[in-house]
């Protein structure tokens, strides 16, 4: 097996991965790539950023639903999830970025379910905003919410 295309790299630790390669992987400006050391080999590819976050997610609705059955959501920068033994339900939302929990003492209504009162817990992946969990709840949860939140910053 050739080498391939060698490149330096840069006092930031930074490579250019060439062209043509970007192209045939219509990999574009601020497209995410998924880095794995393998054998020691690190390979690169192209994420499907929903289905990254999606994973990710998944693994804290495991530890927030059961504290909080069927009252936990899960948020991107437009989008919320539901997540059901089939497969995650999308919808519409907006949500600006923010960097500690916030009550909403709000009605929301989502996957045709009405709601009144949730809290919005952000979610972060070293210094990058990952996206937010909506739990729905009243006020006196507050320190359940706080827990979790602790646990998963750790």
């Amino acid at each position: 097996m050739g080498k391939g295309v060698i490149r330096s790299i840069d006092s930031l630790g930074r490579i250019v991965i060439p062209k043509e390669y970007r192209k045939s992987l219509s990999i574009n400006n601020l497209d995410k790539l998924e880095l794995s050391l393998n054998d020691n080999k690190i390979e690169i590819e192209k994420c499907n950023q929903e289905d990254s976050f999606l994973k990710q997610m998944n693994l804290y609705f495991k530890s927030f639903n059961n504290i909080f059955p069927d009252r936990v959501f899960f948020g991107d920068y437009e989008n919320i999830y539901a997540f059901t033994k089939k497969k995650p339900e999308k919808a519409q939302i907006k949500v600006n970025r923010f960097n500690k929990i916030q009550y909403k003492d709000e009605d929301i209504i989502l996957f045709n379910k009405h709601y009144h009162g949730y809290f919005l817990v952000p979610l972060y992946d070293f210094s990058s905003f990952l996206g937010f969990i909506v739990v729905i709840d009243n006020y006196s949860e507050l320190s359940k919410v706080e827990l979790l939140y602790k646990f998963i910053k750790n």
